[in-house]
Order: structure tokens, then C-alpha cells, then sequence
């Protein structure tokens, strides 16, 4: 079974197998915050079911849609939330940041996000997730190129920004096109260190520095699309900018860890 050590990301052969029994591929050890479509009632709110928080960081889903059959071929992804316009809203209470909004300061030492995402396309600019603006975090693919940064290093390209080509797609990954399919996306922080890029369980690309002794700020954070008034990672005063980029596809999990897996 897909059974992931606690405190790995899971494996590309783990990862290939994901479903082959229903929740075996969760990666249990220090599972913050965990959002899971398959658990979703579909009433506006996409649940917290993580280890800290509750329904006080529920995502709030404005027009955002779950879809109860997304047909993908990984047959632990029963469900999924969709995005398929620029209208499409997701954001925590009173717009809060992740800094703001979870208990226990996670932003100030090492994290993981985890996201199992279907792009609609490869020819727009999207966000997945974004957090706090200037001093924050972001993830976005940039025309079929996965990217993530903090301390707007994504526009600069420099510093703790990483990347990789999912069309062109060099390592097999995703068979040079992420749209067919649900495909697992995920990043590591390392406090005062850099970011490492995982695609379905390789590790795609890494920086050692860029990043502060706090990745997140004040601003809110938005899943889909830039939550306040900036864009975490990428551009301050985001608003009709190249990073006003609303998400098109569908999510069926996400996640963040307290600490660097690998």
C-alpha cells in the first residue's frame, strides 16, 4: 500500500500507487492543517480536518464548487473542489494570513505544503496558494511552469525561488502534460534556509537561502488566487498585475506539516 514513513514526502512509486487502498497515502507526522475534498460536505466551506485550528481555519469558498466525481484515475482522489472562474473565491475568516490564523507561530520555523492538483490549462498564469505578502509565501504555475518563493523572489527569480517545467516535463513526471490528471506538488521551507520542489515525490529543484526568519506576514492569504492586497512570493499590490492570476482547474487535497519532509 502507499504508506508513507512519517516525516517523508511520499515516493514516486507511492505516489503512483496513491488509492490503491482509500487514505493510505497520508503523511501523518505533524499534519497541521489538512483539507481533504474527499471529507467535505460542499457547503461553502472546505473543512480543516488537521491537527490544530478546526473550523476556525476553514477555507470560506465563494462560487468554488466541489465535484463529487472528478474521474481521475487515482482512485483515493474521490473528490474534488473546482475553479472555473476568475470570480472564484477561497479565503480564511476576516481574511486572515496563515501567520495570523493558525495557533503555534508555524510560520516562524520549517513547514511543507502539500497540494494534489489538475491545472485546466498550461497557458495561464495561476495561483495555488499564497500567503502574507511581501514577507510571504507563494505557489503559482506560470504557464505550465511550477513555481514557488517567499520574499517576492518569484518576480526576481532569485534568491529562495524554485521552479519546474511541467510541459517540458525533463524527469517523466507527469507525462509532459498536468492537465490529464490529479499530480502532487510540494514544497518545503527551511527557516532562515531555502525551498525544495517536490513533483510526485522527486525532488525537482532546491535553493539554500532566501528565506527569512518568518515566511509569512499580515496579508491575507487566498488559495486560488492572491487573498488581500498582495501576493505572497511573488508581487506586492497585486491587483489587475501578472500575478492577479486566479486558479483554473481542480484541488483535491492540501495540506501543510509543521518541519522539512523528505
Amino acid at each position: 500500500d502507499a504508506i508513507a514513513s512519517e516525516g517523508s514526502i511520499l515516493s514516486l512509486a507511492e505516489v503512483t500507487a496513491v488509492g490503491s487502498v482509500a487514505g493510505t497515502y497520508t503523511i501523518s507526522k505533524g499534519m497541521l492543517l489538512n483539507y481533504e475534498a474527499s471529507q467535505s460536505a460542499g457547503n461553502g466551506r472546505w473543512e480543516n480536518r488537521g491537527e490544530v485550528g478546526g473550523s476556525a481555519i476553514d477555507w470560506i469558498l465563494t462560487d468554488v464548487t466541489l465535484d463529487s466525481s472528478p474521474g481521475s484515475a487515482r482512485a483515493g482522489i474521490s473528490a474534488a473542489y473546482e475553479w472555473d472562474n476568475i470570480a472564484d473565491r477561497a479565503l480564511f475568516n476576516n481574511n486572515d494570513s496563515i501567520n495570523d490564523i493558525v495557533p503555534g507561530d508555524p510560520d516562524a520555523g520549517d513547514a511543507t505544503w502539500e497540494f494534489w492538483v489538475k491545472p485546466a490549462n498550461t497557458t495561464d498564469v495561476m495561483t495555488l496558494f499564497e500567503t502574507g505578502g511581501g514577507t510571504g509565501f507563494g505557489f503559482i504555475i506560470d504557464q505550465g511552469v511550477l513555481q514557488a518563493a517567499t520574499e517576492l523572489d518569484g518576480a526576481t527569480k532569485t534568491g529562495s525561488y524554485v521552479s519546474y517545467d511541467l510541459v517540458a516535463d525533463t524527469l517523466g513526471l507527469v507525462g509532459g502534460n498536468p492537465t490529464t490528471d490529479f499530480n502532487q506538488y510540494a514544497v518545503t521551507i527551511t527557516d532562515l534556509g531555502g525551498l525544495q520542489l517536490y513533483v510526485n515525490g522527486v525532488k525537482v529543484d532546491e535553493t539554500t537561502s532566501g528565506v527569512s526568519g518568518d515566511w509569512d506576514g499580515g496579508d491575507g492569504a487566498g488559495l486560488g488566487r492572491f487573498g488581500e492586497t498582495n501576493h505572497g512570493g511573488f508581487a506586492n499590490g497585486s491587483a489587475a498585475g501578472t500575478y492577479d492570476a486566479p486558479f483554473l482547474g481542480q484541488m483535491a487535497i492540501v495540506r501543510l506539516y509543521s518541519g522539512v519532509l523528505n
